[in-house]
């Protein structure tokens, strides 16, 4: 599992956890599987129907240069709440 922690506008830390995909499928949350469903589904496209059903509860990352950075934050998703 890679984590990294990212300091917010309003002082607070945050952590981001990435697992393997071998993980997730055998032993993680329902949630998680479903999102990874629609990954695939959508062909990676966020912006597809397929994709749509889920993104309500995620937060969406972009590669930028050797940053990543978070470009939808889902009404739903951990940080909204």
């Amino acid at each position: 599992m890679n984590c990294a922690d990212t300091r917010g506008a309003n002082g607070a830390y945050y952590l981001s956890q990435q697992h393997k995909i071998t993980d997730l499928l055998s032993n993680g949350p329902n949630l998680l599987k479903r999102v990874y469903k629609a990954w695939v589904e959508s062909a990676g496209d966020i912006e597809s129907p397929a994709f749509a059903r889920v993104k309500r509860y995620v937060l969406i990352y972009r590669e930028q240069f050797d940053n990543w950075l978070c470009v939808h934050v889902g009404e739903q998703s951990a940080l909204a709440n």
